[in-house]
């Protein structure tokens, strides 16, 4: 079970610096430029599998061991700020927090390596660049920045997106890529 505990309000792009990349000199869209903003930040972590913005994020999992004895428990949506709390599920029922662990970032995406197996983990952490939008990087927020001009410039759904080139080159070194 993966749960997001607490999330920020705050816009990736700042709805100032939206209407004026758009020539946009009134207030009639604000809403729906929000709306525009928050879904292209949606769309763009989760294509990427990261949190642009700190979220507090609670992953529940029952463990198994490899076979070198250490489990090994994947947390999404990374950078990985902070570990909260790392706990396992005692037999009435309660989480109980262990110390025993360790966080490795060998791969793009951190993982709790632990000798706990065959029960049930919870792991509590913050991940995300930052509580501001200028933590998150440029060219990330400068594909936002497109794919919501995109969007407003194609409100009624007549033209076909164009090319998404340069999406993918402002993008591509954040994406997370797997070889497993």
């Amino acid at each position: 079970m993966f749960n997001i505990l607490e999330k920020s309000d705050t816009l990736a792009i700042n709805l100032k610096k939206v209407k004026n990349y758009l020539r946009i000199d009134h207030n009639e869209d604000d809403d729906n430029l929000k709306h525009l903003i928050k879904a292209a930040t949606s769309s763009i972590e989760k294509n990427l599998e990261r949190s642009f913005l700190l979220k507090t994020f609670e992953k529940i999992v029952f463990t198994r061991a490899g076979k070198d004895g250490i489990t090994r428990i994947k947390l999404s949506f990374p950078p990985l700020l902070r570990i909260l709390s790392v706990e396992k599920k005692t037999g009435n029922g309660e989480f109980k927090e262990i110390y025993n662990y360790l966080i490795s970032t060998e791969s793009a995406i951190p993982h709790i390596l632990l000798r706990e197996a065959n029960c049930t983990i919870r792991v509590r952490y913050i991940a995300g660049y930052g509580d501001l939008p200028s933590h998150i990087p440029h060219d990330i927020r400068q594909a936002i920045l497109l794919l919501v001009s995109e969007m407003y410039e194609n409100q009624s759904g007549e033209k076909i997106i164009r090319d998404d080139s340069i999406l993918n080159a402002l993008l591509s070194p954040y994406r997370i890529v797997s070889l497993i």
